[in-house]
């Protein structure tokens, strides 16, 4: 969240800006650029103690963008012009970008059964079934689930109420 958000100031377009510095630093870095597992630390670190700092994979250019979009005081942050004039974005071509006109520098292959995109952290484990299990349910919560109906013929939870002329 951007510092003015945080104070209750209000905000207008110069928090979008903030959350973009705060993208492309998670981008490049590979975590926040604030970050604290104490939200009070946190939200501190965000309003007026925390110290940006980049570790040296990361270019003068990009450093420069993402300081002046995660600067706290919202007059002072870059706005539109100055984002598309900067440094940072020089190689690119934005008006072409605009239009599409620049293929994708990377487009994935499309096959339903192929997971060569997701980390094996994620497709290693274990498969367990995701539905209630006959008497896994305690007695005390039975009746949560009173009216809840599959229709496995309509492959649809929402039984009727998605058709109009099914009877009753």
């Amino acid at each position: 969240m951007a510092p003015e958000i945080l104070k209750g100031q209000g905000h207008g377009r110069e928090v979008d800006w903030w959350s973009f510095g705060i993208l492309l630093y998670t981008l490049m870095v590979g975590h926040a650029p604030f970050y604290s597992d104490n939200t009070m630390v946190m939200y501190q670190m965000i309003m007026t103690t925390g110290n940006l700092t980049f570790p040296e994979h990361v270019p003068a250019d990009a450093q420069s963008l993402i300081a002046g979009l995660l600067e706290r005081a919202p007059d002072k942050r870059l706005v539109t012009e100055e984002i598309r004039a900067h440094p940072f974005f020089s190689s690119l071509d934005l008006a072409k970008l605009e239009k599409k006109q620049i293929p994708a520098p990377f487009v994935p292959s499309k096959d339903d059964e192929d997971t060569k995109y997701f980390d094996t952290m994620f497709t290693g484990e274990d498969v367990r079934a995701d539905s209630i299990i006959e008497g896994s349910v305690p007695d005390y919560m039975e009746g949560n689930f009173k009216s809840f109906a599959y229709n496995k013929a309509r492959n649809s939870i929402f039984g009727s109420f998605m058709r109009k002329n099914d009877k009753k």
